[in-house]
């Protein structure tokens, strides 16, 4: 879908950034990627993570989609028929920060389990 750059200009807050975390707010819980590209927008059944400086976006895409995670999440979802998260229930998840080195070195681990 695309829509023209008025539109777009006019829905910024919405902007993904490469780096980007994009988390589905419903259905799966924990399904999430790692934006790559300018110019997408994140649409109602999504929420932005934006990683700051302490890091890695795939070591955050990594832990949010690992199970636990995902089930700790979608136990503090709401609704019954479908879970839904808000900001507030992703807000307040903890995650465990290695130092940018240790986040490297579990990236290219898991990335080679993966292969």
């Amino acid at each position: 879908m695309t829509i023209d750059d008025g539109k777009y200009e006019s829905l910024a807050s919405y902007h993904l950034l490469p780096g980007d975390v994009i988390l589905g707010r419903r259905g799966e819980i924990g399904r999430c990627a790692v934006v790559k590209t300018d110019g997408l927008i994140c649409g109602t059944g999504s929420m932005i993570i934006r990683p700051g400086q302490k890091v890695r976006s795939d070591y955050l895409q990594r832990v949010v989609s690992f199970p636990s995670f995902s089930h700790a999440l979608e136990a503090n979802a709401i609704d019954v028929t479908m879970k839904d998260l808000n900001a507030k229930i992703v807000g307040s998840a903890e995650v465990f920060l290695p130092d940018l080195k240790d986040q490297d070195a579990f990236i290219t681990l898991v990335s080679q389990i993966e292969k």
